[in-house]
C-alpha cells in the first residue's frame, strides 16, 4: 500500500482540524485591540486570505498565459484548478469584510472602489 493511499484521506479532517485549532487559539490569546475591540481580531484571517485570493490569480493569469503560448492541456488545468481557489478565498474575503465593516462602519457595504473590485473579482 502506497503512502498517497493512506495519507490521501487523512488530509482534509486534518486540514480542517488545524484551522478550527488556529482560530481557537486566535480568539483565546490575541488581545483586544483598544478601539475596535475582539472584531479586529478578522484580520488575522482576512488579510491573509486576501492575499492568497491575488496569488491564486496570478496563478489563473500565468496558466492561462502558459496555455495559450504552449497548448498543453496542463496549464489548463493548473488555471482552472486556482480558478476555483479563487472563487473560494474571495467568497472568504467578502464575508469577513463585510463583517468587519459593519461593527467598523455600521453599515454592510459601501461602493468604494476597493471593494467593488474584489465584488467583481469573486463574479468573473
Amino acid at each position: 500500500m502506497t503512502a498517497r493511499r493512506i495519507l490521501l484521506p487523512l488530509y482534509w479532517p486534518v486540514t480542517l482540524a488545524a484551522f478550527a485549532g488556529a482560530i481557537v487559539l486566535l480568539l483565546r490569546y490575541t488581545p483586544a485591540e483598544s478601539t475596535m475591540g475582539p472584531v479586529q481580531k478578522i484580520f488575522y484571517l482576512h488579510l491573509p486570505v486576501a492575499i492568497n485570493t491575488f496569488t491564486a490569480c496570478l496563478i489563473v493569469f500565468i496558466a492561462s498565459i502558459g496555455h495559450l503560448w504552449q497548448r498543453k492541456l496542463w496549464w489548463d488545468d493548473l488555471a482552472a484548478a486556482a480558478g476555483k481557489v479563487a472563487v473560494l478565498l474571495c467568497g472568504v474575503v467578502l464575508i469577513t469584510g463585510v463583517i468587519w465593516g459593519r461593527s467598523a462602519w455600521g453599515v454592510w457595504w459601501t461602493w468604494s472602489p476597493r471593494l467593488t473590485f474584489s465584488l467583481v473579482l469573486f463574479l468573473l
